[in-house]
């Protein structure tokens, strides 16, 4: 029982170290903690699980409130759009329902995020005509994750409409 108890501590601290860098969601942790119990060489699953069960008591782990600091985080600094967030959100195990509702609130942030990203990246394209122009916007946009419905509006907000190309 001693042991245990190290090894719940041991695993509560590498818990808050992580927790003091940055947000994490369930999954994540979990799977930070299993691979530290693998190198403690416990092979005890309701340690992990009583481990978790008190950071949520705490308040130290909520799926919804990481979504939407991740989202934030995301349309930020370095812009990307809903359809990469959405990828993300789901490989750090977040469910589906509650990432199509966060996202649905942020489209104005998405496109904010969008166009800023856009101006940054029009002035490598200045050189080139209009149309190679908006294909590489386009194409750079999307590859950033945006929705084409999203990236046709920054596209023709940032180059003017011209059909005779």
């Amino acid at each position: 029982m001693p042991e245990d108890r190290e090894t719940y501590q041991i695993l509560l601290d590498t818990a808050f170290r992580l927790l003091s860098l940055r947000p994490r969601s369930k999954k994540e942790l979990e799977d930070k903690l299993r691979k530290k119990l693998q190198k403690c060489r416990v092979e005890d699953e309701n340690l992990l699980e009583t481990v978790i069960v008190r950071l949520e008591e705490l308040g130290y782990i909520n799926d919804g409130e990481f979504a939407e600091w991740w989202i934030k985080q995301r349309y930020g600094a370095k812009p990307k759009g809903s359809y990469s967030i959405q990828h993300e959100l789901q490989e750090k195990g977040i469910s589906r329902n509650l990432i199509t509702s966060l996202l649905e609130g942020s489209v104005g942030d998405e496109r904010q995020a969008a166009r800023r990203l856009a101006d940054k990246r029009i002035s490598a394209y200045r050189h080139m005509p209009k149309m190679s122009q908006k294909n590489k916007l386009r194409d750079y946009l999307a590859r950033r994750g945006f929705s084409f419905d999203i990236i046709d509006g920054v596209v023709d907000e940032i180059i003017e409409k011209d059909y005779n190309i």
